[in-house]
């Protein structure tokens, strides 16, 4: 398969600003588990998800409650790069789902990568969050079936989840950006 152009374009939306204050943070790391060697910190009040500082990325609660936790597990990290997107981009139903693509691929014993995921998604701007971008089946169907209203559990994340984040270092070097991009049109 050849690779595809693609244009790129800088992201200046600033965003909701962060529910998550320093003082959270402890408790954050004992209800996710996360290591104490994970660099954490609470963004200041001035800070947005596009602003993480250098060799930080923006790590929103729903990823945690999606099973990160603390390495930009490498499947994201692929689509990632290959999309020239930051990682903190992709919504939490896009990282679910690549990480139990991940997994299951490791646990039968074979390599899933990029081309495999583009062979049955791609990757779609989100409609009402400008910025984040998501999964789409090339088919049309849904990536999972929602329950009916008022099932608990129907929104998993909630409507607010890009209002909850901290930021977190990564190990350099990376084979993502860590500066938040828009894609442009992408050619096949």
């Amino acid at each position: 398969m050849a690779p595809l152009r693609r244009l790129r374009f800088c992201f200046f939306d600033d965003g909701p600003h962060s529910e998550i204050r320093e003082g959270d943070l402890a408790n954050i790391r004992r209800k996710y588990l996360i290591h104490p060697s994970v660099g954490m910190r609470s963004p200041t009040e001035f800070e947005r998800a596009p602003d993480g500082g250098a060799g930080e990325v923006t790590v929103y609660e729903a990823y945690l409650e999606a099973g990160f936790w603390g390495v930009i597990p490498s499947l994201i990290g692929e689509v990632s790069s290959f999309f020239g997107l930051c990682p903190s981009q992709l919504t939490p139903l896009t990282w679910r789902t690549l990480m139990a693509i991940q997994v299951l691929g490791e646990l039968h014993g074979f390599s899933i990568e990029v081309h495999e995921i583009l062979y049955s998604y791609h990757v779609a701007p989100l409609a009402n969050k400008v910025g984040f971008y998501h999964l789409r089946s090339r088919d049309g169907a849904p990536l999972v079936e929602e329950p009916s209203r008022g099932v608990r559990g129907n929104h998993p994340f909630g409507d607010g989840w890009n209002s909850r984040y901290v930021f977190a270092k990564i190990q350099e070097p990376v084979g993502y950006p860590t500066s938040w991009c828009t894609m442009g049109k992408f050619f096949f």
